[in-house]
């Protein structure tokens, strides 16, 4: 707003140095000195001009120097137009105004005329507010309350409903959790979900599905600690290479090659009992266990 108000001095006369044609939008002032011998400074001013005679008419205008530029007349009703209603001649008198610049004043309060948004008001100081009592407060309290107005009116996010959310820690994903600590509902965050390039510190966070809806390959491709009993469908979990170590789990293919289960016996047309040795693992087994009674 300070850059819409007028300069203010008291008690400055002078005069035109210049005539002003109806519609005239300029002009030049024989003095800018006030009577303490003060140079009015530039800026913004509402003058009146021949005050003592009909041709009285208030102005508003920008003072530079002894100039006057982009002068606009303001009706006895503070109405404003570009250029000068009455011709004023050089020597006419030149007076700050107090009825322009009050309706001036007077319209920025009401609201007719916008405050200036370059200049907002401020405090010189931060102040103590009491809500409820209407008072003009500063942006940082407005958007305090607003926020906490805010949060407390919105409902919780659910299905069905858009509304606030609380993001879940990689301790309440792995829990299961439904509802954080401030009672709404949790969502997945990205920090907890996205997998590190170690693959260590994500071995507990929640799995990340991909666009198909299926889980992402990076999350599988990563060493896994399971803690709990996982149960597959039949060839819903699939072996493709032989085992190499002795923790390692055994396919199918592996063990009918290796572990026979025909009959380890057979008998000869003349009587003999004969042992069958299918495989190096079997016949271990079936030589040391063997024991024949007859």
């Amino acid at each position: 707003m300070s850059s819409k108000l007028a300069k203010i001095v008291a008690d400055f006369r002078t005069s035109l140095a210049t005539k002003i044609a109806v519609g005239g939008t300029s002009a030049t002032l024989q003095s800018i000195t006030d009577d303490d011998l003060v140079v009015l400074p530039n800026g913004t001013y509402f003058f009146t001009l021949d005050g003592d005679s009909s041709k009285k008419e208030h102005i508003v205008c920008t003072l530079t120097g002894t100039a006057l530029t982009n002068i606009k007349s303001v009706s006895r009703q503070g109405v404003q137009t570009v250029g000068v209603v009455r011709e004023h001649r050089v020597g006419a008198s030149v007076v700050i105004t107090d009825f322009a610049h009050i309706r001036y004043l007077n319209d920025l309060l009401d609201k007719t005329t916008a405050l200036d948004g370059s200049s907002p008001f401020k405090y010189d100081a931060e102040p103590t507010f009491v809500y409820g009592q209407h008072e003009l407060v500063t942006w940082d309290k407005s958007k305090d309350y607003t926020d906490s107005v805010a949060v407390a009116g919105a409902p919780n996010l659910d299905e069905n409903t858009k509304g606030i959310a609380e993001g879940a820690t990689v301790s309440e994903q792995a829990n299961g959790t439904d509802l954080g600590a401030t009672g709404a509902h949790l969502i997945l965050m990205s920090k907890n979900a996205k997998a590190s390039s170690a693959g260590v510190a994500d071995a507990n966070k929640a799995v990340i599905a991909g666009a198909d809806g299926l889980i992402d390959q990076t999350f599988l491709d990563k060493a896994r600690t399971w803690s709990q009993v996982q149960t597959f469908t039949a060839d819903s979990a699939q072996i493709t290479t032989d085992p190499n170590s002795g923790n390692d789990p055994v396919r199918k293919s592996y063990a009918d090659s290796n572990y026979n289960t025909i009959n380890p016996f057979s008998a000869g047309s003349d009587g003999d009992v004969t042992i069958n040795a299918p495989t190096t693992l079997s016949r271990d087994m079936y030589y040391n266990n063997l024991t024949l009674t007859g």
